[in-house]
């Protein structure tokens, strides 16, 4: 039910048109007897992705793990490789293929793709004054990524 209610409020910026989308989280508290830096070494190590963070204050402390490349900055370019569609990885090549394939042709994924892309090209035309942008908006079977082991 608190989910529910969650998303109901949620909904209001969507409908102005406020926010593109809208990710729902909730806190996670572990009990370890690790300190905090081993432990999200051990399971980074257990489950690479290309992207995480480990972010300390006096206060709080985030563990993230995704392999989504919202924005990367290296000198003057930006690079962003959202992330859009999911699938169960295949047991071998063909049928990863075959599943990368479903996914660029599904219409749902497409649009979700479509986008956010748009929502990031709009995001980094503000902070990109001197260069063109080179922009792809379509979702390729090849632009598939495998994230697991």
């Amino acid at each position: 039910m608190k989910i529910c209610a969650g998303r109901k409020r949620d909904q209001k910026p969507h409908c102005r048109g406020d926010v593109y989308q809208v990710n729902l989280t909730y806190d996670l508290t572990v009990s370890s007897p690790l300190p905090a830096w081993d432990l999200y070494k051990q399971l980074r190590d257990k489950q690479p992705v290309p992207f995480g963070a480990f972010i300390k204050t006096k206060t709080t402390t985030i563990a993230s793990f995704s392999p989504e490349l919202f924005f990367m900055k290296r000198g003057r370019r930006i690079t962003a490789r959202p992330m859009k569609g999911t699938a169960a990885a295949g047991r071998n090549n063909d049928e990863d293929k075959k599943r990368s394939f479903a996914l660029a042709a599904d219409p749902k994924n497409r649009s979700e793709n479509i986008m956010i892309v748009d929502l990031l090209t709009q995001r980094s035309r503000e902070i990109c004054k001197t260069a063109p942008l080179k922009r792809r908006t379509c979702l390729l079977s090849s632009d598939i990524r495998r994230y697991c082991r």
